[in-house]
């Protein structure tokens, strides 16, 4: 009897699971409809749509927060870190501080991202409690990336004496970022103390950045501090820049590397009718005859650092060029300070000249300007040998 019995189970058997395999299988289809169903209510958008989507699909955390239960949402995943900011959300409006307080630190305890950090920093704004304020700003600076405005906004927002330098972990781009919003705000001191942060870290991605950051103060009449910067800048990644010994304030005196066009180095001014080519150790300029004038062919920023005496020496060689030459130095964007009585054309020369007290910059700049009674020249002038430019002792 037991063996016929267990006859009859195996002979029923491949029958029993085919009918319990139609049965899954048909199970699994309705749920996949199901699941479909509340994925394309869910994605109308509609506040009854999505609702009826958590109905149907109770176990979905998403679903259950968009319907507006959060505490069943955080009950399914405890790591959904953007309904507990929900659920801060809401109980900081009803005026429960500690409630929210416990659900934003929850939340950037499950996902320790921006945007929990960035959260707490705001909440602890909005209390004025300065200790936790920084704090979080500073662990949201952690994760911060594009632009960072807001961040550096909030900062200096914050209450307290503190530098807000001091709240910015070591990180290199997010220094950079710094000093250009700093530099844009005009905040002339704090940019350069934050540029000699930033560059003792840097590294030859931010070598355009420094340049920029240094003409962008020139360009704002803060010679002395582009000067700070640059200094900074050469001592760490533009070694091409340090000069010789020997007390010559230009910068690339000698035409070594080839000019940038900014900050300090020298700046070959395009114009009409004016070609400037640079070749190790020369500069060329030659004019076609199309020239204005009167045409600026090559300047260079440079900083003093004392008023005084200024002596500037020069090196050239002429080919068809004549006559109407001339180097002068200007106070900054200001007046003129000297011009060289010794015409450019006809060989090396030097010219001496006073800065007064207060200029922390002079602008020497070559000049070309047709004298009356004359054509307007056509030729070639090489600038070579090592310029300079340094304290008169005469």
């Amino acid at each position: 009897m037991y063996y016929r019995s267990m006859l009859n189970v195996t002979h029923a058997g491949p029958a029993a699971l085919r009918l319990l395999f139609r049965l899954l299988l048909a199970a699994a289809i309705v749920f996949a409809l199901l699941l479909a169903w509340a994925d394309y209510l869910f994605r109308t958008g509609t506040s009854a749509n999505i609702r009826r989507a958590a109905q149907l699909v109770p176990f979905h955390p998403l679903y259950q927060a968009r319907a507006g239960n959060l505490a069943r949402a955080v009950e399914l995943d405890p790591y959904f870190s953007s309904a507990w900011r929900e659920l801060g959300e809401q109980a900081e409006r009803e005026n429960r501080t500690a409630e929210a307080e416990r659900y934003y630190l929850r939340a950037a305890a499950v996902d320790q991202q921006f945007a929990p950090r960035w959260t707490l920093a705001n909440f602890y704004f909005r209390q004025e409690r300065w200790a936790e304020f920084d704090h979080w700003i500073r662990l949201a600076a952690e994760r911060s990336y594009g632009d960072r405005t807001a961040l550096f906004r909030l900062a200096h927002a914050g209450g307290g004496k503190r530098p807000v330098l001091a709240l910015w972990p070591a990180d290199r781009e997010l220094l950079r970022s710094y000093v250009q919003y700093l530099a844009g705000s005009q905040a002339w001191e704090e940019a350069v103390a934050a540029a000699r942060r930033w560059l003792e870290i840097a590294g030859d991605k931010d070598r355009d950045a420094a340049l920029d950051i240094c003409e962008q103060l020139v360009a704002a009449g803060q010679v002395r501090h582009a000067w700070t910067v640059w200094r900074a800048a050469v001592d760490k990644i533009l070694p091409e820049y340090r000069a010789p010994t020997g007390g010559n304030l230009l910068t690339n005196a000698g035409f070594r590397v080839r000019p940038v066009g900014k900050a300090f180095d020298w700046r070959p001014l395009w114009r009409q009718g004016l070609e400037a080519i640079w070749s190790e150790g020369r500069m060329r300029l030659h004019l076609d005859g199309r020239q204005y004038d009167r045409t600026e062919l090559l300047e260079q920023m440079v900083a003093v650092e004392q008023a005084g005496r200024y002596r500037l020496e020069w090196e050239s060689r002429a080919e068809g060029l004549q006559t109407g030459l001339r180097f002068r130095v200007m106070a900054g964007k200001g007046g003129e300070l000297a011009t060289a009585d010794h015409d450019v054309a006809r060989g090396s020369g030097r010219v001496l000249f006073e800065v007064p007290k207060g200029v922390e910059g002079v602008r020497v700049v070559l000049l070309y300007e047709r004298k009356p009674g004359t054509v307007r020249q056509e030729g070639t002038l090489f600038l070579a040998g090592s310029m300079r430019l340094q304290r008169a002792l005469e």
